[in-house]
């Protein structure tokens, strides 16, 4: 019955996801190549919950670019080299959207 229906709605929804999803891959990948401040003290907001829906790509770039910045410290502190960092963190953010990006809504 589902199957027989028409879900160009859905269809578009997708689509939309993954033009999103893509734009906001290029975008991770240039933060973590650009030079980051770290002797910047600044804070973000871990918990979800507590964040509001960011109502401008800008606000959007910025959480991005504050979790990138975060997550390269951290594993500079672990790897104790901040270009093993870059390449640790190409590695794994990627690996999150080929997961995303591979799911099947069509089941």
């Amino acid at each position: 019955m589902i199957m027989d229906s028409d879900c160009k709605a859905i269809d578009k929804v997708v689509k939309l996801y993954s033009k999103r999803f893509d734009e906001r891959q290029r975008t991770i990948d240039s933060l973590i190549d650009s030079k980051m401040d770290f002797t910047v003290d600044e804070s973000m907001v871990i918990d979800r919950k507590k964040m509001e829906f960011a109502p401008t790509v800008e606000e959007v770039n910025e959480r991005w670019r504050q979790r990138v910045k975060f997550q390269l410290l951290q594993l500079k502190q672990t790897m104790g080299d901040l270009a093993k960092a870059r390449d640790k963190l190409k590695k794994t953010l990627p690996a999150w959207g080929q997961k995303a990006q591979g799911a099947d809504f069509r089941r």
